[in-house]
C-alpha cells in the first residue's frame, strides 16, 4: 500500500461579514455621539407631537436613517473565500502476532479480530467523504493490508497471527515515520495489549513514546482482549540477579510469578541448579492480586559458569506452560584468593610483597616467617625458634589444596625437616594450583633445591650448588631486559598501548642480586632477562619466566629486589605502581584468571530459540599471549543433561580440525534443535604438551517471547488512550463512537470582497428615508 495523498473534496465558498471603513477609536466615539445626539433632539422636539403613535413613528423614522448613515460610515461587506478543505488519514492497526491464536472463550482472539474488522467495514467506508483510510498489520514491524473496508472478504486472509514479536509502542513510531508532516485523524489499533518490548513492558509511557504521541497529534482507539481474566496462565514474568556469584557464600535470586485465572491455591515454585532442584517455594494465590515475589536464598558450591533456572508448577487448564520456566546464567567466582606465603628471613623484599597481599580485601594470606633457626650463631632449640611449631604436615599434605596460590619466598626447606612434603608441592601444581619462587640467598639452587621434585615443575633449570650457595648468586645491580614474549604476556603489561609498556620497562628501575640458573626449560615462557648474564647454552639469564604444567601454573623470579620497583622508583621520581601492577598481573595469571585465558569462548546470547543457531566467537592467543593466527581448534558442543557438568552430555556437534583466521578468531554456528542447557568447548595445543581450553553456556529454550506474558496489560493501552485523548474498548465495542479529528482547511484558493454600502439600494434607501420624512414632517406642521 502507499501512503495516502492529501486528497481535497470539491471547493467551497464560505463567506463572512465585515467592514472595511471606520477609523480611529476617537472618531468612532465622535461618530456614535453625534448619532446620539441626533436622536436626543429628535426626541425633544417632537415631545408635544400627538397622538403617541405619531411621535413614535417620527423617532423610529430618524433613528432608522441615523443607523443607515452609521452603517454607510462603517462600509459593511461581504468576504467571500474559495476553501480546498483536505482529508485527513483515518489508520487501523490490526494485530498480527502468534499470541492473537491463543483461545478465547470458546474462540481465538483472532477470530474476534476479523469478526470485528468485518463489522467495522461499512462504518469506516462511510468516512471517506471526510477521510483516506490506510491498513496495516504489525507484530514486530507495520506491514501493508489491502483495503478491508472495501473488501471484507480478504480479512481472513490477510491478517494472520505468524509474527514473532508484538511491539506496539515501536509500530507508533513507525506510523509516526510514515506520516510525517501529515494529518492524521485517529488510530484504530485492534490488538490483544501483549507488548514484548521493554518499552511495552513497562507499561508507561517514556519520553520518546510520547513525543511520538505528540508528533502523531491524533486520538488512539483501542480495541483490545487485555485484562482478560478467564485466561488461566502462570508464568515466570522476571527474574532479578547478579551476573555473578561468590563460592560458598550465600547469595540470592528474586523472581516475579504471574498468575492469571486462578483464584485460590498454591503453587510451588523451584530453583534449579543445572536441571537439578536446589530449593522450593510456595506461592499462596489470593483473588486480590496477580503479581506474586518469591525469593530464594542459596550457596554456590562449583566455580564456573552455571544454569540457575526458576519454575512454576504447570497447574490445570493453563493456557501455556513454556513460560513457566525461565532459565539464566551465574558465573560463580572466588570471593578471594587464598595464599600461602613462605619467607626464609626478613627482608624488604618479603615486606612490600607482604603487604601488598594484605591490603587487598580479596586476598586471604597466611604467612610464614623464618626469624632465626638453628644454624644461627648463637644455638637455640626448635621450640625457641618459632612462635608455634611449623605445620608442615597440615599445610603441604592435608590443607594445600584448598589454597589458590603457594608463594616461597626466599626459603629454604632444608633446616625445617619438610624435604618429604616436596612431592605434594609438585602435585599440586600439576593438579591446578599456583606455585611461585622468588629469588634470594637462600632460594633456588642456594637453597638446596637441585633434584628435589619442586625442580620438575618451575620453569627453569637450576644447577647443583655443591655446598657453596656464593657459586649460584650474583650481587651486581641490573636493569632487566623485556623480551619479544614479554611483551605480549599479561603479567609484563604495564600498560595497554605497546610502546608506552616497552618504554616503561626501558627506564624501569634496576634491580640488585640474582639466582643463576642453568636455562629455561623449553615449554617455558621467559618474560624478562638479565642484560650481561649467560646460561649454558648461551642465552640470556631469564629473570622472569612462567610456565604451564599439567592443569597449573609456576613461575620464578630469579632475585629478590623487586621491591626497588616501588620504594627506589619513588625516591627517584618514577611510577611507584609499576610494581604493584607486576605482581597484580603475575597473582592474576598465576590463578587462571578468566580473563587471561589462552583460549576463550564466548556465546553471543545465553538465550537462543530453538530453530536458531547459536553463534560462538572463539579466540586463541599463543603461551606468550599473541594472537595465534592459522592455529587449529577442536570443538565439541553438548547438550548437557540434569545434574551433568563440563564434558558430560550428549555430543550434538564436534569440528576437530578448524582453523583461526588473522586476529586469531573463529567463528562457529551451532546448531540448536531442542531445548537444553548447551556447552561449547574448544582446545588448542597452543602450550607444549597439553591443550589449553575454553568453554561457554549458553540456553536453547523453546519458549517463545511472543508468549511469555499470554494475557495483555490494559495499563499500556490505557496510558496510551489518555495522552492520545483516545479510549480502550473491549472488541465487542461499537466503532461508531470514535471521535474522530474532522479535516482542517488547509488552502485559501481565491478571496474577494463584496461591499454592501456601495450599491445603488443604499443610495435609494437613504432617499427614500429622508423623503418619507420630509413628507411626514409637512404633514404633521412641522414645516
Amino acid at each position: 500500500m502507499t501512503l495516502p495523498l492529501l486528497a481535497a473534496l470539491e471547493p467551497t465558498t464560505e463567506r463572512t461579514l465585515t467592514f472595511l471603513g471606520g477609523g480611529e477609536l476617537w472618531l468612532d466615539v465622535a461618530v456614535w455621539a453625534l448619532g446620539a445626539l441626533v436622536l436626543g433632539l429628535t426626541v425633544w422636539n417632537h415631545r408635544r407631537l400627538l397622538p403617541v403613535r405619531r411621535r413614535l413613528g417620527m423617532i423610529a423614522l430618524r433613528a432608522a436613517l441615523v443607523l443607515t448613515l452609521i452603517l454607510i460610515f462603517y462600509q459593511p461587506a461581504f468576504l467571500e473565500e474559495r476553501v480546498a478543505v483536505h482529508k485527513n488519514t483515518v489508520v487501523v492497526l490490526a494485530d498480527s502476532s502468534e499470541s492473537m491464536g491463543l483461545p478465547h472463550g470458546p474462540t481465538t482472539r483472532l477470530e474476534l479480530e476479523r469478526k470485528l474488522l468485518e463489522r467495522m467495514a461499512p462504518w469506516l467506508d462511510g468516512l471517506r467523504d471526510g477521510h483516506d483510510l490506510a491498513f496495516y498489520r504489525f507484530g514486530d514491524h507495520l506491514a501493508d493490508l489491502p483495503d478491508l473496508a472495501k473488501d471484507p472478504d480478504a480479512v481472513r486472509e490477510a491478517v494472520k497471527a505468524e509474527a514473532t514479536e508484538t511491539r506496539i509502542v515501536d509500530t507508533l513510531g513507525e506510523l509516526r515515520d510514515r506520516f510525517r508532516n501529515q494529518d492524521i485523524g485517529g488510530v484504530v489499533l485492534l490488538t490483544d495489549g501483549i507488548d514484548t518490548s521493554g518499552a511495552g513492558r513497562r507499561a508507561t509511557l517514556g519520553l520518546d513514546t510520547q513525543a511520538v504521541l505528540r508528533d502523531l497529534d491524533a486520538p488512539i482507539y483501542s480495541f483490545t482482549t487485555a485484562g482478560d481474566d478467564s485466561v488461566k496462565d502462570i508464568s515466570v514474568a522476571h527474574v532479578a540477579y547478579n551476573n555473578f556469584a561468590f563460592l560458598l557464600n550465600a547469595t540470592s535470586l528474586d523472581a516475579t510469578i504471574e498468575v492469571h485465572g486462578y483464584a485460590s491455591g498454591t503453587i510451588p515454585v523451584h530453583l534449579t541448579e543445572n536441571g537439578q532442584l536446589v530449593a522450593t517455594q510456595d506461592v499462596v494465590v489470593s483473588p486480590l492480586e496477580r503479581d506474586y515475589k518469591v525469593h530464594f536464598d542459596f550457596v554456590p558450591k562449583k566455580l564456573g559458569k552455571h544454569v540457575f533456572g526458576v519454575e512454576a508448577e504447570r497447574q490445570p487448564d493453563e493456557i501455556y506452560a513454556k513460560n513457566n520456566l525461565k532459565q539464566v546464567i551465574i558465573n560463580i567466582v572466588r570471593d578471594k584468593i587464598r595464599v600461602v606465603q613462605i619467607v626464609g628471613q626478613p627482608s624488604w623484599d618479603e615486606r612490600y610483597l607482604r603487604n601488598l597481599l594484605k591490603e587487598n580485601p580479596n586476598v586471604d594470606l597466611v604467612s610464614f616467617f623464618i626469624l632465626v633457626n638453628r644454624f644461627n650463631l648463637r644455638p637455640l632449640s626448635t621450640r625457641d625458634t618459632s612462635l608455634i611449631p611449623f605445620p608442615a604436615q597440615e599445610l603441604f599434605a592435608e590443607e594445600l589444596g584448598g589454597f589458590d596460590l603457594l608463594i616461597f619466598q626466599n626459603f629454604n626447606y632444608g633446616p625445617f625437616q619438610t624435604r618429604q612434603y616436596l612431592p605434594f608441592i609438585a602435585q599440586f601444581v600439576k593438579d591446578g594450583g599456583a606455585f611461585a619462587m622468588v629469588g634470594g640467598p637462600l632460594s633456588l639452587s642456594a637453597g638446596g633445591y637441585y633434584g628435589t621434585p619442586i625442580t620438575d615443575v618451575l620453569p627453569v633449570e637450576i644447577p647443583p650448588s655443591f655446598g657453596a650457595a656464593e657459586d649460584t648468586l650474583d650481587t651486581q645491580p641490573f636493569t632487566p631486559v623485556l623480551t619479544e614474549s614479554g611483551r605480549f604476556h599479561p603479567i609484563t603489561r604495564l600498560a595497554l598501548e605497546p610502546a608506552t609498556n616497552k618504554a616503561i620497562w626501558n627506564d624501569i628501575t634496576p634491580l640488585e642480586g640474582q639466582n643463576l640458573v642453568t636455562r629455561a626449560r623449553q615449554d617455558a615462557v621467559t618474560l624478562l632477562e638479565h642484560p650481561r648474564l649467560k646460561t649454558a647454552d648461551g642465552d640470556p639469564q631469564p629473570v622472569v619466566s612462567v610456565r604451564e604444567v599439567g592443569e597449573g601454573r609456576s613461575m620464578v623470579v630469579t632475585t629478590d629486589s623487586t621491591w626497588h620497583w616501588a620504594f627506589k622508583a619513588g625516591g627517584a621520581g618514577k611510577d611507584p605502581q609499576n610494581y604493584e601492577s607486576f605482581w597484580w598481573n603475575a597473582i592474576r595469571w598465576l590463578i587462571k584468571d578468566p580473563e587471561l585465558d589462552l583460549v576463550k569462548v564466548k556465546v553471543l546470547k545465553e538465550s537462543v530459540p530453538v530453530g536458531q543457531p547459536a553463534q560462538a566467537l572463539i579466540t586463541v592467543f599463543r603461551a606468550d599471549y599473541r594472537p595465534a593466527a592459522n592455529q587449529e581448534v577442536g570443538v565439541v558442543v553438548r547438550r548437557r543433561g540434569p545434574g551433568d557438568g563440563r564434558g558430560e552430555g550428549e555430543e550434538i556437534l564436534r569440528v576437530p580440525d578448524a582453523k583461526t583466521d588473522a586476529a586469531g578468531e573463529l567463528r562457529l554456528d551451532v546448531p540448536v534443535d531442542r531445548a537444553g542447557i548447551y556447552e561449547v568447548d574448544a582446545s588448542s595445543r597452543v602450550v607444549t604438551g597439553r591443550a589449553a581450553e575454553g568453554m561457554d553456556l549458553f540456553v536453547g529454550t523453546d519458549s517463545n517471547p511472543e508468549y511469555d506474558r499470554v494475557v495483555g496489560d490494559a495499563r499500556l493501552l490505557d496510558n496510551l488512550a489518555q495522552a492520545s485523548q483516545g479510549a480502550v474498548f473491549g472488541f465487542d465495542g461499537d466503532p461508531t463512537q470514535l471521535q474522530l479529528k474532522e479535516p482542517q482547511v488547509i488552502r485559501v484558493k481565491s478571496r474577494q470582497h463584496k461591499e454592501l454600502w456601495n450599491a445603488w439600494w443604499v443610495l435609494l434607501l437613504v432617499a427614500g428615508l429622508f423623503g418619507f420624512e420630509w413628507w411626514l414632517r409637512r404633514r404633521y406642521g412641522y414645516l
